[in-house]
């Protein structure tokens, strides 16, 4: 398993539609493989051998990332599993950390403590 990633917004909307058809229940904020890479506003994933820029259209919440402090993406999933989105959080927080395998092709979704 490795710390969550998405490849754009489609694959961010896929993970939205499981939890909707799971009636999720756990935990609501997640540390992903997210977070600053030098200047602000630039965000990458770290995972791979120099990591990946995040794309364009991934579902960030309503005014994210908004602060220069912040420098880790966290998920949050909201508490009636109607949806997801990124935000910046002070890397400090104590979170659980959501992590995706990908086995036969197929993509779970699973969370560790």
């Amino acid at each position: 398993m490795h710390p969550i990633w998405f490849d754009g917004g489609k694959e961010m909307q896929s993970l939205s539609d499981h939890i909707k058809s799971v009636n999720w229940t756990l935990n609501l904020n997640y540390w992903t493989a997210g977070k600053q890479q030098g200047c602000w506003g630039e965000w990458g994933w770290c995972h791979g051998v120099n990591g990946a820029a995040l794309a364009d259209d991934l579902l960030w919440l309503p005014g994210q990332p908004d602060n220069d402090k912040e420098g880790c993406v966290h998920l949050r999933i909201f508490t009636n599993g109607s949806s997801v989105g990124l935000s910046d959080r002070n890397c400090s927080s104590k979170f659980a950390i959501a992590c995706k395998v990908d086995i036969n092709k197929s993509i779970l979704w699973n969370s560790v403590n």
